[in-house]
């Protein structure tokens, strides 16, 4: 019974192996960017869990930001009560603020909220606040590039992260992206081995 498929295919190898190639050809220019057009963070899935949980929150408690992404700050030595620490927060701020997209930006000094504080002092965060045409794709780089540049000018002792969902996404994206990449470079030589 083996042996019927086994002649066919080495019968018709060529054929086939055209099929192939044309079947590559042909799909190519649909992989080109894909990770762009991938919803792995689960943003806008009808009915999936992290949709649901957003929409209760936006409309339960009438927010008008579309998302929101946070940048944890963090010194070794200095605390907030340094005039240096408190300069870095509020151009991270003010840098932010400028920003098409931003809404708007909390920090423990314009929320009066002693949460945003640690309690030693020494790490705080920055909220920032979305629009609902807001990308995570195009977006999240500009809001690292801001941060990074404000880090520049104070310089490197500061740990500066930027994290929520758009920054999340964004690097799903582009792990899952690299990850893509690396695997057909290693796998199309090989299939066509084969």
């Amino acid at each position: 019974m083996i042996r019927l498929p086994a002649k066919s295919i080495v019968r018709w190898r060529w054929p086939i192996v055209g099929a192939w190639v044309a079947v590559t050809v042909l799909m190519a220019p649909l992989g080109r960017n894909l990770h762009e057009r991938l919803r792995v963070g689960g943003q806008n899935l009808t009915h999936s869990e992290s949709t649901d949980a957003e929409d209760a929150i936006r409309f339960g408690f009438n927010s008008p930001y579309a998302s929101f992404a946070a940048v944890a700050i963090q010194h070794p030595t200095l605390t907030l009560s340094s005039r240096r620490y408190t300069s870095y927060v509020d151009s991270i701020t003010a840098a932010l603020r400028r920003l098409p997209f931003v809404l708007e930006t909390l920090n423990w000094r314009n929320s009066d909220d002693a949460s945003f504080v640690s309690r030693d002092g020494r790490i705080t965060f920055v909220l920032v606040g979305l629009s609902a045409d807001s990308s995570a794709t195009a977006d999240t780089p500009l809001l690292r590039s801001t941060v990074a540049q404000v880090q520049h000018r104070f310089g490197s002792d500061f740990l500066t992260y930027l994290t929520g969902d758009p920054a999340f996404d964004y690097d799903l994206r582009t792990t899952a992206a690299d990850d893509s990449r690396l695997m057909e470079q290693r796998l199309i030589p090989a299939t066509m081995l084969l």
